[in-house]
């Protein structure tokens, strides 16, 4: 705990507490939290109360240095998350601690979890225009992206005639760019 008065002029001063770092963590923690609409059967979110409205993934002071909240409370059940591994919310709600929410995964799996580009575009199965990703009808870019074949041979007869031509072939530099 931390306290700010007169004679600190602002900053904060450590607070010596006669409670273990386990009861001060759980003493922050609402064990009756929202049922997260993403995934109800995992039951109520365990919230994190020690931070303002607006912070996500909070932290907590533990020996001398700041742990992110998630972490502490998934290794005090678990045991310490491997080095390469990350720790992902299975409830999708950043200030949940509860251990049985939270799994230690690769970035790779974390990233396709969520919901951003780089998972909604992995989930793709189709290219804008209806072609099937598959082995056969998917180019690997060498940036790391996917294109579909078809459109992408199309692309590049129509290129080779006149820019005009590109929408004849049935293929928008839009979905080349997917």
């Amino acid at each position: 705990m931390s306290v700010a008065g007169p004679q600190s002029k602002g900053r904060l001063i450590p607070v010596r507490s006669n409670l273990t770092t386990s009861q001060r963590f759980w003493s922050k923690v609402d064990k009756d939290g929202p049922v997260p609409d993403f995934a109800p059967h995992l039951g109520r979110c365990w919230i994190w109360t020690s931070a303002g409205p607006d912070a996500a993934y909070c932290r907590f002071w533990v020996n001398g240095e700041y742990i992110g909240v998630y972490r502490w409370a998934y290794e005090q059940e678990y045991g310490p998350i491997p080095a390469h591994l990350q720790c992902d919310h299975l409830c999708r709600v950043p200030r949940c601690v509860r251990p049985s929410h939270i799994t230690a995964v690769s970035t790779r799996v974390n990233t396709l979890r969520g919901f951003g580009p780089t998972a909604l575009n992995a989930r793709k199965t189709h290219c804008l225009n209806g072609h099937r990703f598959d082995q056969a009808n998917t180019y690997k870019v060498p940036s790391g992206g996917r294109e579909c074949r078809t459109c992408r041979v199309a692309y590049q007869k129509t290129y080779q005639r006149h820019p005009k031509d590109w929408a004849a072939a049935g293929c928008t530099t839009k979905e080349m760019e997917a």
